[in-house]
């Protein structure tokens, strides 16, 4: 269970960065 809860927060993690870098890279194009 620990190591599901673990790769749960990894996961939730690279999917916002996946987010921010989506953001910025349409901020960037927006310019």
């Amino acid at each position: 269970m620990k190591m599901k809860n673990v790769m749960t927060q990894l996961s939730v993690k690279e999917v916002a960065i996946c987010l921010v870098v989506k953001d910025n890279a349409s901020l960037l194009h927006e310019q």
